[in-house]
């Protein structure tokens, strides 16, 4: 039977909470800044597509649900 050799493993101490918790905090700042961007962007682009094509086309009903369901609070 082979002899199971164990190796040495190295544990880094992981820095203490509290030098995490800005990090953590400008993160999520961040992804809260790019999410508004987006939704800015979206409701953007809704509005040009409203603006370009005209009240006949087909699409423009869907783009119009579109634009209504998008709309954060």
């Amino acid at each position: 039977m082979l002899e199971r050799k164990e190796l040495p493993v190295k544990v880094e101490p992981s820095p203490p909470l509290s030098l995490k918790v800005p990090k953590l905090q400008k993160d999520l700042t961040d992804i809260l800044a790019s999410v508004k961007a987006m939704h800015e962007a979206s409701k953007k682009l809704t509005e040009c597509l409203q603006e370009v094509y005209e009240p006949e086309w087909p699409g423009r009903d869907d783009t119009n649900k579109i634009a209504e369901m998008s709309t954060l609070p």
